[in-house]
């Protein structure tokens, strides 16, 4: 298993961890201020520090959210490192995660205060093609919270009441914010894969375990799943799709040698670093390479919420906030739970 850091070829003491006792209790006033974690970039480095900043205005069509369960994951690892690019200046990172409604908007009507819900972190445009033809899940113009926009590392913040999904109270808040990452992985229905074609999914990470189940809540029960080092043993030209879960150079060349002549490549992790590609071995099979990014969000949870997919045992450890320096290390150890931040004096 690569660790997060060191595929990043940094080390946590790289990162400059402060905490500050300040602390602000929740209110539900249309302006507040937050405890937060907050990333700077420095030359020296990223560095975190818990601080007081303000929540926006309430507008008429959004909420005020009491985050209750932040999950980690790559995305936030490589933000907070400055890997990849995110919003100039500080940055709040966080982009799965759950909350209650404590204070809605004259104009919202899809969710009341007290109800639990998810959040999805992808601002679509609002403008594009895609976004006028009401599929907003498939602009390419969007920003990510925890990314271009300032995330949900903080114990209340103010959201978009659309981007707000209910769930079920008895649904714990760290399983609702699986709905993120269950969203990112119905990705790979984009590429129009049937239960009847023979399916390869390479991987052993927890986001590989994820795809796994939402392949067989949409009925692909014959579908493989293989590590890198079994893959490498299977026969080659024999699927008709063939999934990544964590695609570098090698695995790449591992899905062109499996797939069928014109069979399906399916991209979808997030890596920042690049792969090699060796056009004439590619071409040669003429596949079709689909690189996908998210599906529905509500679709995802509802997912979670039936059950269909169930999530409970890939939540690891939660943390409370403060406490975020110790959550990092432990999230950077491994991939196979997720680690869960838990703002305020709910951990």
């Amino acid at each position: 298993m690569i660790r997060f850091f060191d595929a990043l070829h940094c080390s946590l003491s790289s990162i400059l961890c402060m905490n500050s006792p300040a602390k602000s209790p929740l209110t539900s006033s249309a302006s507040c201020t937050t405890s937060a974690l907050v990333r700077t970039l420095t030359d020296a480095g990223a560095k975190l520090r818990i601080k007081q900043v303000e929540t926006s205005v309430l507008a008429k069509t959004q909420v005020l959210i009491e985050v209750r369960a932040i999950g980690l994951c790559r995305t936030d690892f490589y933000a907070i490192s400055g890997a990849i690019k995110t919003k100039p200046g500080a940055l709040i990172p966080g982009h799965e995660f759950s909350g209650v409604v404590v204070k809605t908007g004259d104009s919202v009507h899809n969710v009341s205060v007290g109800h639990h819900v998810v959040v999805n972190p992808v601002v679509p445009c609002g403008k594009c093609d895609d976004c006028r033809k009401k599929q907003s899940h498939c602009c390419a113009k969007t920003n990510f919270m925890g990314v271009d926009l300032d995330g949900a590392c903080r114990e209340n913040l103010v959201v978009n009441a659309s981007a707000c999904y209910r769930v079920p109270e008895h649904i714990n808040f760290e399983v609702a914010a699986f709905a993120e990452p269950v969203a990112a992985t119905t990705s790979i229905f984009k590429a129009n894969i049937s239960p009847t074609e023979k399916g390869l999914l390479i991987g052993d990470s927890r986001i590989a375990k994820l795809a796994n189940r939402v392949l067989l809540a949409h009925g692909f029960d014959q579908i493989q799943s293989a590590s890198l080092d079994e893959a490498s043993l299977l026969e080659s030209d024999q699927y008709d799709f063939v999934i990544e879960a964590d695609v570098s150079t090698k695995v790449f060349q591992e899905m062109v040698r499996l797939i069928r002549p014109r069979g399906k490549l399916i991209l979808k992790s997030r890596q920042h670093h690049p792969i090699q590609l060796v056009p004439r071995e590619i071409v040669l099979k003429e596949p079709t390479i689909h690189m996908v990014n998210y599906g529905r969000f509500d679709q995802a949870v509802d997912l979670i919420v039936s059950e269909r997919v169930r999530v409970d045992d890939l939540v690891g450890r939660n943390f409370p906030l403060r406490y975020f320096a110790t959550a990092l290390k432990y999230a950077a150890a491994s991939e196979k739970r997720k680690t869960f931040l838990i703002p305020g004096d709910h951990s």
